[in-house]
């Protein structure tokens, strides 16, 4: 084509209508409405921290009053057992969930209730999340006491309530709002799934008052509308840090003024093993509240310990006169008057004490050994028996049952018993020496059963009370070997 010829330029084509018909559109996305759930969430959830103070706070008065000792002590204090709530203590659908076993126990369950509370809180406001929690805490109180007779505490199944809130609110809402960090989700299934599991393969955890809590904080949500942070947004952080600071100003004076606070420091010191500043505390709480009891106690074991067996003997009368059917205030008392050789007394209190514990191979072995030093070798061997038809392998009843043997002159079967105790406890291997002699007196080696009896009673010296009854009999044979060599 010649550009100079305009007769052969180009031209442009003759250009005409498109008509644009709705399948050639790319397609519009319709605009999501939904909101991200995380929007305005506070990590400084009021209920939620509140009833963490309040977990605490009770934990502190179990330690303090002994709600922990025993089976006993716990329902006292206000466990799940459906006796007593059948007999009308309906209050102990919600009181146990107050109440927790150990210091794991309430440490796992307040990590648990605030990550849940976060959402919960967030999602419902401070009233209806106390609806879903107290109504989650009943049902999982009533499941669990339909399925086993109790006791129980701890407050999983107020927290599986919230759990299953959050749940339904996720499904049900799902239209309405959005996780921005899917993780979260991911994250409270399987903190759920190692609840199960732990319950499942651990037997004193309850299940079923995780599933009854579960089932509660679900049906509760079905009729509670969530709010979505308006709630949560309506208090200022001032407002929110002074609602925390007074309850938790109360309760430490309510902790404070009743010696719970002093008492709670005895236990933790006596765990750490610092007797003098238990002791100090256990006398500072009992300053403050002479009806804590369970403080004598604590301090009677502590003053035992350090050898002032009228202090210690007094204060286990003071905590007897309040639990006249605990084995272990007889018991207590039993040992102060056995540290100070008054054996008798201590055979009276361990045979009150073995009146409403009678398989209680402790005490049994306690009563038995008192009464080889107050020279009852029948009713001792008797008391050995009976604990070797409970615990077979019970090591002290076979060691003591050899030293009874031993005071009958029966040796060889004497030694038999004392290398049974050995091998079933290691803590027994100073029985050795006893053994050494007796064989040597069957040998009629004089010089090397004296060497035997000597060397137990040097390295027991430390310890006297322990092996008070071994020491005297050994005494007892190295005197009469003594005579016989002169």
């Amino acid at each position: 084509m010649n550009p100079e010829n305009p007769e052969t330029a180009w031209a442009p084509p003759e250009e005409r209508p498109l008509l644009i018909t709705p399948d050639m559109l790319v397609p519009v996305r319709p605009k999501d409405s939904r909101v991200p759930f995380e929007k305005g969430m506070s990590y400084f959830p009021v209920l939620i921290v509140t009833l963490i103070i309040a977990n605490f706070a009770v934990f502190l008065w179990e330690l303090a009053t002994g709600a922990l000792v025993s089976s006993d002590s716990i329902i006292a204090a206000g466990a799940l057992y459906r006796d007593k709530v059948l007999a009308g203590e309906t209050w102990r659908l919600v009181s146990a969930a107050f109440l927790h076993g150990d210091f794991e126990h309430i440490l796992g369950n307040t990590v648990f209730m605030y990550i849940l509370g976060l959402a919960t809180e967030h999602a419902f406001g401070l009233a209806k999340t106390a609806v879903i929690y107290l109504f989650a805490a009943v049902t999982g109180s009533l499941l669990s006491l339909a399925m086993q007779p109790g006791p129980g505490v701890g407050a999983s199944g107020a927290i599986f309530g919230l759990m299953g809130a959050v749940a339904v609110v996720f499904y049900r809402r799902r239209a309405d709002f959005y996780l921005r960090d899917r993780g979260i989700g991911a994250f409270v299934g399987f903190l759920a799934a190692l609840q199960i599991f732990f319950g499942f393969s651990e037997p004193y955890v309850d299940n079923w008052a995780h599933l009854g809590g579960f089932l509660g904080g679900a049906l509760a949500v079905l009729v509670l509308r969530p709010a979505l942070g308006e709630e949560t947004r309506a208090f200022s952080p001032a407002a929110k840090g002074l609602t925390v600071a007074a309850v938790t100003l109360a309760a430490a004076v309510l902790l404070y003024s009743g010696g719970f606070l002093a008492g709670a420091e005895a236990q933790a010191w006596l765990h750490f093993g610092n007797k003098p500043a238990a002791l100090d505390a256990a006398t500072r709480a009992l300053g403050k509240n002479p009806a804590n009891t369970h403080m004598y106690l604590v301090r009677g074991l502590l003053y035992l310990d350090a050898k002032q067996y009228d202090a210690a003997a007094a204060d286990f009368a003071r905590y007897l006169d309040a639990n006249q059917n605990s084995p272990l205030a007889f018991s207590a008392i039993g040992h102060a008057y056995y540290e100070r050789e008054r054996f008798p007394e201590a055979i009276g209190y361990y045979s009150s004490a073995l009146a409403l514990a009678p398989r209680d191979v402790n005490l049994l072995n306690s009563r038995g050994y008192a009464s080889i030093l107050a020279g009852d070798l029948p009713a001792a061997r008797a008391d050995f028996a009976a604990i070797l038809k409970i615990k077979a392998d019970y090591a002290p009843a076979w060691g003591n049952l050899g030293l009874v043997l031993a005071h009958e002159g029966n040796y060889p079967k004497a030694i038999e018993h004392l290398e049974k105790a050995r091998s079933l406890d290691k803590s027994q291997d100073v029985l050795q020496y006893l053994i050494r002699a007796l064989g040597a007196e069957l040998r009629a080696q004089r010089a090397e059963a004296v060497a035997g009896y000597t060397s137990f009673i040097t390295i027991t010296r430390d310890d006297r009370l322990a092996w008070l009854a071994e020491i005297r009999f050994a005494e007892t044979r190295l005197a009469a070997l003594k005579r016989l060599g002169k």
